[in-house]
């Protein structure tokens, strides 16, 4: 999945080369020139090409495919909750918490994700995604209020002590409902523009590829 994050950012370039064709064809008309669509999309069509060659409309179809694959609005309409590919915000994920007396439950807990971009070698830099786990609700309405402690990784745990016990808590990769946690809402009017903006202009550029002269 994370080199589907990839392509989508590079298939973000054709929303680019898309509006340069829209300013191409809003150029004619300003010198005159009458451009119908049709000659506009074979424009399009011929540089493509002589760019991308025989690869164009691949290249394309996969960065429409990994765009919605790897887009956080499109997850949380179609239901899909993977913690790693969540944005920065909270969300209500599980987690196995185990008190020291060996007991062991599993619980909805607010997570929130934050992201930070550090450098790492002289002109690189990465993005790191941590997560940290803020409360722990148990099902009597009682919660763990675990703010405070280290972020880890899923599937990986850090340890809390309530001041009575002590949780050892393990971050599951499984979406929990809770009416408790209020989770961040990825699909916004801008993330939907967005969304809509790139897919048109993938989806104009692949029509101007495969269509008849």
């Amino acid at each position: 999945m994370l080199i589907l994050q990839y392509i989508a950012k590079i298939a973000d370039l054709a929303l680019l080369v898309f509006l340069y064709y829209v300013w191409r064809g809003f150029k004619y008309i300003s010198f005159g020139k009458r451009l119908s669509f049709q000659e506009w999309t074979s424009v399009i069509k011929r540089e493509v090409y002589e760019f991308l060659g025989g690869y164009a409309q691949a290249a394309l179809i996969i960065g429409l495919i990994a765009m919605l694959c790897s887009n956080a609005a499109v997850h949380q309409i179609v239901g899909i909750h993977n913690l790693k590919l969540k944005p920065e915000g909270t969300y209500g994920f599980y987690v196995e918490a185990i008190r020291d007396d060996g007991k062991t439950y599993t619980l909805p807990a607010q997570i929130r994700v934050e992201k930070e971009i550090d450098e790492v070698a002289e002109g690189k830099r990465r993005t790191f995604t941590y997560y940290y786990i803020e409360k722990v609700y148990f099902s009597n309405g009682g919660y763990l209020n675990t703010k405070g402690t280290d972020p880890i990784d899923v599937n990986e745990s850090t340890y809390y002590y309530d001041g009575e016990d002590g949780w050892s808590l393990v971050l599951l990769n499984e979406h929990a409902y809770s009416p408790q946690i209020q989770e961040t809402n990825n699909i916004t009017a801008v993330s939907i523009v967005l969304l809509a903006l790139r897919s048109i202009s993938i989806a104009m550029l692949l029509y101007s590829l495969c269509k008849k002269e």
